[in-house]
């Protein structure tokens, strides 16, 4: 290729710089997704510990509670 006028060697830089913003943005979408595997990886283990959470932390209390109450109401009666 011979750069014969200004235009020329303007529409030459211009090709370059867009294709290299093409591989750049490339480049950042891959990152970009990996990152968000990762958010949802670990948006996936949260929930799966908060459901392990209410599971065998909160159920148990929940049904002492109304123990409790029933207790408090039918067999504590005055």
């Amino acid at each position: 290729m011979v750069i014969e006028t200004t235009l020329d060697l303007m529409y030459f830089t211009a090709s370059i710089s867009i294709g290299t913003l093409t591989i750049l943005i490339g480049i950042i979408c891959l990152k970009l997704i990996r990152v968000l595997s990762q958010v949802e990886t670990t948006t996936q283990l949260l929930q799966e510990t908060s459901e392990l959470i209410n599971n065998y932390a909160w159920k148990p209390i929940e049904v002492l509670y109304h123990l409790k109450e029933f207790f408090t109401k039918h067999i504590l009666k005055k």
